[in-house]
Protein backbone atom coordinates (compact mmCIF):
# COMPACT_ATOMS: atom_id res chain seq x y z
CA UNK A 1 0.00 0.00 0.00
CA UNK A 2 1.56 3.00 -1.05
CA UNK A 3 1.08 6.25 0.86
CA UNK A 4 -1.94 7.62 -1.32
CA UNK A 5 -3.54 4.87 -0.64
CA UNK A 6 -5.30 2.20 -3.11
CA UNK A 7 -6.17 3.50 -7.05
CA UNK A 8 -9.40 2.42 -5.89
CA UNK A 9 -10.46 4.55 -3.30
CA UNK A 10 -8.82 7.36 -4.63
CA UNK A 11 -11.08 7.36 -7.56
CA UNK A 12 -14.60 6.43 -5.67
CA UNK A 13 -13.58 9.25 -3.38
CA UNK A 14 -12.22 11.44 -6.39
CA UNK A 15 -13.73 15.19 -6.44
CA UNK A 16 -11.93 17.74 -8.47
CA UNK A 17 -12.43 20.45 -5.56
CA UNK A 18 -9.65 18.59 -3.79
CA UNK A 19 -7.13 19.30 -6.74
CA UNK A 20 -8.34 22.83 -7.13
CA UNK A 21 -7.42 23.61 -3.57
CA UNK A 22 -3.87 21.95 -3.42
CA UNK A 23 -3.28 23.75 -6.18
CA UNK A 24 -4.93 26.75 -5.10
CA UNK A 25 -6.91 27.04 -8.46
CA UNK A 26 -9.44 29.38 -8.89
CA UNK A 27 -12.15 29.76 -11.63
CA UNK A 28 -10.62 31.37 -14.42
CA UNK A 29 -6.82 31.12 -13.73
CA UNK A 30 -4.73 29.03 -16.66
CA UNK A 31 -3.18 25.83 -15.56
CA UNK A 32 0.52 25.47 -16.80
CA UNK A 33 2.35 22.22 -15.44
CA UNK A 34 5.61 24.80 -16.29
CA UNK A 35 4.50 27.34 -13.77
CA UNK A 36 3.21 24.65 -11.11
CA UNK A 37 6.64 22.63 -11.19
CA UNK A 38 8.65 25.90 -10.31
CA UNK A 39 7.15 28.98 -9.90
CA UNK A 40 4.62 28.25 -7.47
CA UNK A 41 7.05 26.26 -5.28
CA UNK A 42 8.69 29.33 -5.23
CA UNK A 43 5.64 31.57 -4.39
CA UNK A 44 5.37 28.99 -1.59
CA UNK A 45 8.88 30.09 0.45
CA UNK A 46 10.48 26.88 -1.22
CA UNK A 47 12.94 28.31 -3.50
CA UNK A 48 16.06 27.51 -2.08
CA UNK A 49 15.09 23.46 -1.73
CA UNK A 50 16.37 21.21 -3.46
CA UNK A 51 14.48 20.80 -6.62
CA UNK A 52 17.32 18.12 -8.93
CA UNK A 53 20.07 16.19 -8.39
CA UNK A 54 21.36 14.91 -11.50
CA UNK A 55 24.99 12.64 -11.35
CA UNK A 56 25.63 11.61 -14.74
CA UNK A 57 27.95 8.52 -15.61
CA UNK A 58 31.84 9.78 -14.66
CA UNK A 59 30.32 11.04 -11.15
CA UNK A 60 29.37 14.65 -12.11
CA UNK A 61 26.79 16.46 -10.03
CA UNK A 62 24.55 19.03 -10.46
CA UNK A 63 21.87 20.01 -8.26
CA UNK A 64 19.12 22.81 -9.04
CA UNK A 65 17.27 24.48 -6.05
CA UNK A 66 13.48 25.40 -7.39
CA UNK A 67 14.38 28.91 -7.74
CA UNK A 68 17.27 27.34 -10.03
CA UNK A 69 14.79 25.76 -11.76
CA UNK A 70 12.54 28.67 -12.19
CA UNK A 71 15.36 30.54 -13.70
CA UNK A 72 16.59 28.06 -16.06
CA UNK A 73 13.23 27.27 -17.54
CA UNK A 74 12.27 30.93 -17.71
CA UNK A 75 14.82 32.10 -19.74
CA UNK A 76 14.29 28.78 -22.13
CA UNK A 77 10.72 30.17 -22.65
CA UNK A 78 11.81 33.36 -23.04
CA UNK A 79 14.24 32.64 -25.47
CA UNK A 80 11.73 29.97 -27.44
CA UNK A 81 8.54 32.80 -27.22
CA UNK A 82 11.70 35.43 -28.70
CA UNK A 83 11.91 32.97 -31.52
CA UNK A 84 8.04 33.16 -32.66
CA UNK A 85 7.07 30.08 -30.43
CA UNK A 86 3.77 30.43 -29.48
CA UNK A 87 1.20 27.85 -27.48
CA UNK A 88 0.53 24.57 -29.38
CA UNK A 89 3.48 24.64 -31.36
CA UNK A 90 5.57 21.59 -31.18
CA UNK A 91 9.37 21.71 -30.04
CA UNK A 92 11.59 18.77 -30.24
CA UNK A 93 13.91 17.77 -27.73
CA UNK A 94 16.94 15.91 -28.89
CA UNK A 95 19.14 15.21 -26.39
CA UNK A 96 20.60 13.39 -23.76
CA UNK A 97 19.52 12.59 -20.30
CA UNK A 98 20.94 15.21 -19.17
CA UNK A 99 19.17 18.44 -16.75
CA UNK A 100 18.82 20.40 -19.98
CA UNK A 101 16.39 17.89 -20.90
CA UNK A 102 14.65 18.31 -18.28
CA UNK A 103 14.74 21.84 -18.07
CA UNK A 104 13.95 22.11 -21.38
CA UNK A 105 10.82 20.32 -21.65
CA UNK A 106 9.34 22.68 -18.53
CA UNK A 107 10.63 25.45 -20.45
CA UNK A 108 8.55 24.21 -23.55
CA UNK A 109 5.46 23.90 -21.39
CA UNK A 110 5.72 27.07 -19.98
CA UNK A 111 5.53 28.88 -23.32
CA UNK A 112 2.47 26.51 -23.98
CA UNK A 113 4.06 24.94 -26.74
CA UNK A 114 3.80 21.36 -26.79
CA UNK A 115 7.14 19.14 -25.52
CA UNK A 116 8.15 16.22 -28.14
CA UNK A 117 11.34 14.32 -26.43
CA UNK A 118 13.33 12.26 -29.11
CA UNK A 119 15.32 9.81 -28.49
CA UNK A 120 18.96 10.56 -29.45
CA UNK A 121 19.51 7.23 -30.50
CA UNK A 122 17.12 7.83 -33.52
CA UNK A 123 18.29 7.15 -36.82
CA UNK A 124 17.82 9.54 -39.73
CA UNK A 125 14.77 8.18 -41.24
CA UNK A 126 13.13 8.24 -37.54
CA UNK A 127 13.76 11.56 -37.09
CA UNK A 128 12.63 12.48 -40.18
CA UNK A 129 9.23 10.92 -40.30
CA UNK A 130 8.60 12.41 -36.44
CA UNK A 131 9.49 16.15 -37.49
CA UNK A 132 7.49 16.14 -40.21
CA UNK A 133 4.33 14.55 -38.70
CA UNK A 134 4.79 16.62 -35.76
CA UNK A 135 5.39 19.85 -37.33
CA UNK A 136 7.95 20.38 -35.54
CA UNK A 137 8.61 24.42 -35.27
CA UNK A 138 12.00 24.35 -33.38
CA UNK A 139 14.15 21.68 -31.96
CA UNK A 140 16.42 21.98 -28.65
CA UNK A 141 19.63 19.45 -28.82
CA UNK A 142 23.52 19.57 -27.92
CA UNK A 143 25.92 20.48 -30.25
CA UNK A 144 27.07 16.70 -30.55
CA UNK A 145 23.56 15.61 -31.66
CA UNK A 146 23.25 19.66 -34.73
CA UNK A 147 24.81 17.32 -37.68
CA UNK A 148 22.71 14.09 -36.99
CA UNK A 149 19.61 16.19 -36.71
CA UNK A 150 20.90 19.02 -39.74
CA UNK A 151 20.41 16.24 -42.20
CA UNK A 152 16.76 15.45 -40.84
CA UNK A 153 15.36 19.25 -40.66
CA UNK A 154 16.85 20.20 -44.32
CA UNK A 155 15.06 16.79 -45.77
CA UNK A 156 11.35 18.16 -43.54
CA UNK A 157 12.16 21.56 -44.10
CA UNK A 158 14.17 22.47 -47.11
CA UNK A 159 16.25 24.94 -45.17
CA UNK A 160 19.00 23.96 -42.55
CA UNK A 161 19.07 25.18 -39.07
Amino acid sequence: MSNIGSYEERVKNFDWSIAEKELDYKPGNVINIGWYCSDRICQMGKADKMGLIWEGNSGVEKRYTYNDIRLETNTIGQFLRDLGIKPEDRVCLFMDKIPELYLGFLGILKTGAIAQPLFSAFGDESLFIRLENAQTRAIITQKKHARKLGRSWTKCHGSSF
